[in-house]
């Protein structure tokens, strides 16, 4: 008696806040991360800079190099934002990528684990409303490797218009580096390092874990680094400040366009 074929076993597609994943933008392809989704599992967020609207989103995936590539395509990008004009006055970098996902191809989860992935404390993300972000506050970045990079915030309205990367320069980022050199001697003073690399676009920025909660704060999404000083010997991590940018599209999000009522799924 034949016996009835066993149904082939598909592996499932993760995706989380840190994982990397492949888009094109005029022909060309990139690997940068996933930065969560935002309402629902179905609406994800990214850097825009690597994406054409409606281009597809793929997944790169470790454990199953023999996929193909039509089988790790998870969703779409649905809109982009670069340079935004503020309501109130002034202009705004936004870089942000919206991105409809397909949650029947993978799971989508917002959560993300310290000290590394596996088997340690899962942290929930929230987007950071305050209205002021404090000088040299420290922060995290969970880096295209999987770990965890620290640093300090030195500048919340960093602004060049002179950036070729983005269209019209880049305007209000936070600047992050690898040490708080406020107390140094005037020797060290000026060692001003980013503390990410390429690859990282779209890296959280959040705050540092606390046993008193389970909560991630994310200020801003990694865009790229900034070198400047004498022969660029200088440069900072650049990120968005997620709030303002979610503030000001947010009626491209919701009918009714209140950012407060906007977060991470």
């Amino acid at each position: 008696m034949d016996l009835p074929a066993r149904p082939s076993q598909q592996i499932q597609m993760e995706l989380f806040p840190g994982d990397r994943i492949v888009g094109k933008r005029s022909g060309e392809y990139s690997c940068f991360l996933f930065s969560g989704s935002i309402i629902n599992l179905e609406q994800g967020i990214t850097v825009a800079h690597a994406l054409d609207d409606q281009s597809d989103i793929d997944i790169q995936l470790q454990f199953d190099s023999a996929r193909s590539v039509h089988d790790r395509i998870v969703g779409k990008c649905r809109k982009t934002f670069e340079n935004l004009q503020r309501q109130g006055g002034g202009r705004l970098t936004a870089d942000l990528a919206l991105l409809k996902l397909n949650t029947t191809r993978c799971s989508v989860g917002n959560t993300v684990w310290w000290p590394f992935r596996g088997e340690n404390t899962a942290f929930q993300i929230r987007i950071y409303r305050g209205q002021e972000i404090p000088a040299d506050t420290e922060v995290i970045i969970l880096d295209r490797n999987g770990h965890f990079q620290s640093g300090y915030i030195r500048s919340t309205h960093l602004t060049d218009v002179r950036i070729e990367a983005l269209e019209g320069g880049m305007h209000n980022v936070l600047g992050i580096c690898a040490e708080n050199n406020t107390d140094a001697s005037a020797d060290t003073q000026n060692n001003i390092v980013a503390v990410t690399d390429k690859g990282d676009s779209g890296a959280l920025v959040m705050s540092v874990p606390s046993g008193q909660s389970n909560v991630l704060y994310v200020y801003g999404i990694v865009v790229g680094t900034y070198k400047f000083g004498e022969n660029e010997s200088e440069s900072f991590t650049v990120a968005n400040s997620l709030f303002e940018v979610i503030d000001e599209i947010s009626q491209h999000l919701l009918p009714v366009g209140y950012a407060h009522d906007i977060d991470f799924a």
